[in-house]
């Protein structure tokens, strides 16, 4: 048994084992001691269990990484998420999702912060490599926008799960991620609203950087927005809900949101600027879809996701 870590990482994964081992081998790399940190992944039900795809990798990682595999019955990413924090032994938790990759001083960064701040929640910085793709480019030109917009500017500061890290305790007695979002879509903007509504600081932490090259196809990329369509009306409905009135941008703002690859990087950067303005539009559509019809899971999925299984 190790002695309780400074900082645990919560990874949920489903049906995707290759992505994960890749994941895994970054967390494997951080300049940060083994006995400070632990991984904690979270099987969502995957077909064929992540101890039996990867077991001969998780073995070969046992003198380089403390790492659990826990398991459940498909109930989405956020429910997984929550598994996975409340077996956390941890001070802090980090999370992050199993196609990304944490740079080496991931994990060092982000307790350097904590180290003088460990109240608050972090978002950290999200990347894109040189060999993604396209679509993959434009959703980070999107993340890039509207995270320097949220430091330029007082109010509601957004993180995406991919990198975000707080207080085990807080988040326990926040009631961790809300599992009224069905899919991995708004459910980490949500916890971030009901973070501040609560009185908690948020910062962002740029050097803390975790990579995401999420490979995409153009409808894959179309519905990707479009969830995160979905999962925005559901988060201001809640906001709502709660009393908190939501903070309504400009149009001017989203105009320059899909201007802001030209702006940068100039002409050659016009398929960008599209796939950008085509995002919006998958959002905008996922909006109205959501007000037209709610996406709801079902009380029994959302019951089986509290019987674990043994992993």
């Amino acid at each position: 048994m190790m002695a309780a870590p400074e900082i645990s990482v919560v990874i949920p994964t489903f049906e995707r084992a290759a992505a994960l081992a890749g994941c895994l081998d970054s967390l494997a790399a951080q300049t940060l001691a083994r006995e400070r940190f632990e991984v904690i992944v979270c099987d969502d039900g995957s077909r064929d269990p992540v101890t039996t795809t990867l077991g001969a990798r998780l073995h070969a990682l046992e003198s380089l990484l403390h790492v659990r595999v826990i398991r459940q019955h498909n109930a989405g990413p956020a429910a997984a998420r929550n598994r996975g924090a409340a077996a956390a032994l941890g001070r802090f938790i980090a999370f992050t999702d199993d196609d990304c990759r944490p740079t080496p001083n991931w994990l060092e960064r982000l307790l350097g912060r904590f180290a003088t701040r460990p109240d608050v929640l972090l978002g950290g910085g999200l990347r894109t490599s040189t060999r993604s793709d396209p679509y993959a480019r434009a959703t980070q030109a999107i993340m890039d926008f509207v995270y320097a917009e949220q430091e330029r500017r007082v109010g509601l500061r957004l993180f995406s799960t991919s990198n975000l890290a707080l207080p085990a305790h807080e988040f326990a007695r926040l009631g961790g991620f809300s599992t009224a979002f069905p899919r991995a879509a708004g459910e980490d903007y949500d916890l971030c609203a009901r973070w501040q509504a609560d009185g908690g600081a948020v910062e962002y932490v740029a050097d803390a950087v975790v990579m995401h090259d999420h490979p995409l196809t153009l409808p894959a990329y179309w519905q990707q927005h479009f969830r995160y369509g979905r999962g925005l009306l559901r988060m201001r409905q809640r906001m709502a809900d709660r009393g908190v009135p939501a903070q309504r941008l400009p149009a001017w703002f989203y105009v320059r949101l899909v201007a802001s690859p030209v702006r940068t990087e100039g002409p050659r950067a016009a398929l960008r600027t599209a796939l950008v303005g085509l995002a919006q539009t998958a959002t905008a559509v996922g909006v109205v879809a959501e007000l037209l019809r709610p996406e709801q899971r079902s009380p029994e999925s959302m019951e089986r996701g509290r019987s674990p299984e043994s992993a």
